[in-house]
């Protein structure tokens, strides 16, 4: 735990088109994962476990189509993963 908070998957995770991998686990980032999350075309890795972020996972994380491990568990998300 590095103890950093904030909210980091809001709607400026546009601007970070770029990013391969994101590892932000066992920290305080909290807010929504945005529908924009869709705009990391190039996003392979996902971790984002044991933080506060709430809400459910956009549907729009399905046309990431290069992602390969994606994990938000122990965070206050709810319904299921959307299925494409």
């Amino acid at each position: 735990n590095m103890g950093l908070e904030g909210k980091i998957l809001d709607d400026n995770v546009a601007n970070l088109s770029s990013l391969k991998n994101i590892m932000i686990h066992s920290n305080i980032f909290s807010g929504t994962i945005s529908p924009q999350i869709s705009s990391l075309k190039l996003l392979e890795y996902l971790d984002a476990k044991e933080n506060l972020f709430w809400s459910t996972i956009p549907d729009t994380i399905t046309s990431l189509e290069n992602m390969y491990h994606l994990n938000l568990a122990q965070n206050y998300l709810h319904g299921n993963l959307p299925l494409n």
